[in-house]
């Protein structure tokens, strides 16, 4: 039976990129995505390190936004009957205020994972 590989294990952007992306992608990306706000990444010393539960958090994020960008805006819903028009409208407005708040709920995890990353990294001085 092998031992599943510990979740919080550090791991260089270049071994993260080898081992779990297969290196289909660099290490520049995984910087890019932590820009964003959607990864986690730690410097230790003049090395950046990640862990496989920060990258699966960054997937999760990613899948989560997808849904909301797939998902048509409610303008292009089409009553079909009479009867359903009124029942099409109360859907519509429920698109409308989920997608408000998923938007809102993604805008206010990337702020706050920028605060801390900003509260974690020293302020330096020129």
């Amino acid at each position: 039976m092998e031992n599943a590989p510990d979740p919080d294990e550090p791991l260089t952007l270049e071994e993260a990129c080898k081992l779990i992306f297969r290196e289909a992608i660099k290490p520049a990306t995984l910087r890019a995505e932590a820009r964003r706000g959607r990864l986690v990444i730690e410097k230790i010393g003049r090395r950046h390190f990640v862990s496989r539960r920060a990258i699966q958090e960054m997937r999760e994020k990613a899948r989560a936004e997808q849904r909301v960008e797939a998902s048509p805006p409610p303008a292009t819903y089409r009553v079909r009957k009479a009867d359903d028009a009124e029942a099409s409208e109360g859907m519509s407005m429920a698109s409308i205020a989920l997608d408000h708040l998923l938007r809102k709920a993604a805008q206010e995890d990337r702020e706050k994972r920028k605060a801390e990353r900003e509260a974690r990294s020293p302020k330096r001085k020129r």
